[in-house]
Formats: structure tokens, sequence, C-alpha cells
């Protein structure tokens, strides 16, 4: 069960406050123009949260579409931006690094307790022993086969980054 709700006003971002603020782990999102780069702009924030419906066995996921253009006024976003910065809550994403850069370098906001899912599925591969031949098969088409080849040892350290699909693919 999931609910959607934008938050374009300071009423509805107290509301989903008032729901963030009691999540153990948070789910994060963002769009924006160029993010973490000079120039860049943040647009929206997408926060998760689960939590429990009374009587019913599954939790109910919140996400919470936060218009940062509409709401960037001075001090509006300070309390989300705290929630951000708490090390007592997790929050999951896939692919963060630009999300995290535009938080530090375009709000002053460092991510405290992150797990990146993308970083996971690379991790994930070591735990699954994926050889060097599997690794080297992931490259193929972004470097030529023949390359590959001849500098194996070259390759060890370079992993192909997958999209969150290929990575549930990979893990079944």
């Amino acid at each position: 069960m999931a609910s959607y709700r934008l938050c374009d006003t300071v009423a509805s971002l107290d509301i989903a406050l008032s729901v963030l603020v009691n999540a153990d782990t948070i789910f994060i999102d963002c769009e924006g123009r160029d993010l973490g780069e000079t120039g860049g702009r943040l647009s929206l924030i997408s926060l998760g949260a689960l939590h429990p419906i009374p009587g019913v066995a599954a939790d109910h996921l919140s996400v919470f579409l936060i218009d940062v253009i509409k709401l960037s006024e001075d001090g509006i976003l300070e309390p989300i931006y705290e929630l951000l910065r708490r090390d007592t809550v997790l929050k999951v994403g896939y692919d963060l690094r630009m999300d995290a850069a535009e938080f530090w370098h375009g709000h002053g906001v460092q991510l405290e307790t992150v797990l990146d899912l993308q970083v996971a599925d690379i991790m994930a591969r070591a735990v699954r022993r994926e050889g060097l031949d599997e690794q080297l098969k992931r490259l193929v088409g972004f470097v030529p086969r023949h390359e590959l080849r001849r500098n194996r040892e070259m390759w060890v350290n370079v992993q192909k980054l997958n999209g969150l699909d290929w990575a549930l693919k990979d893990l079944g």
C-alpha cells in the first residue's frame, strides 16, 4: 500500500515531517538540473517512509514529493535538511552520488547514514564470488574486446555500474 503527497506548501511539508521524523529508514531520490554540478539546481526531493497500519499485516509506504523550487524561501526546508543530516536515520537510495553532491555543495547538507543500493550491488558481486571473467563481460560494449583480452589486469578494479533494473535482474 502506498500514498503520494506533493509538498508545495508549508502545511503539506509539516504533514510530511510528522511522518518522516518517526521513521528509522527513509527512501530518497532527487531530481533537478545538473545535480551536483556548478550551476545545477535541485527541484524535487522524494522521501518515503514505511509505517505500520493498525490491524493490517503490511506496512504503508508514504512518499512525499517536496517541491524545492516552491519551498525555497530561507529556512523552510531546514527541517528536511536536519532529518537528512541525522545519523540515527538510515537513508536508502540508488546512485546517490550526484544527489549527495548537490546536498553538500548546494545546500551545505552532508547526508549521514546512507545505503546506496548501487554500491551494494557492486559489493554483492564480490559476495557472490563473481570472477574476473564475469566482471570483464560486463565491460564489453564499453571497452573493446581486444583491449579486455590484452590488458586484463588493467581492468581488475573497473566495475560497470548497473541501473536499478539490471541490478535486480542480477540478483534474481
